[in-house]
């Protein structure tokens, strides 16, 4: 139950920042990334672009730029 609600919270306050950021910038792009990013992208708006793998495709960049 605890996990439970701790889930559904977390879905809702995305929700409700995701909403509040797009009122005031309507043009905004918003980028979901990390472990859970999946999950949590099917229980959004399907505006939200889906990177799991930001982080580490970023590290490759800058690598790549170095090297």
């Amino acid at each position: 139950a605890i996990l439970s609600g701790v889930i559904n919270g977390l879905k809702a306050e995305m929700r409700e920042i995701i909403r509040m950021y797009r009122n005031k910038f309507p043009h905004l792009q918003l980028v979901i990334c990390g472990g859970d990013a999946e999950y949590f992208h099917n229980h959004l708006s399907k505006e939200v672009i889906l990177s799991p793998d930001l982080v580490l495709k970023g590290l490759k960049t800058v690598l790549e730029h170095n090297v």
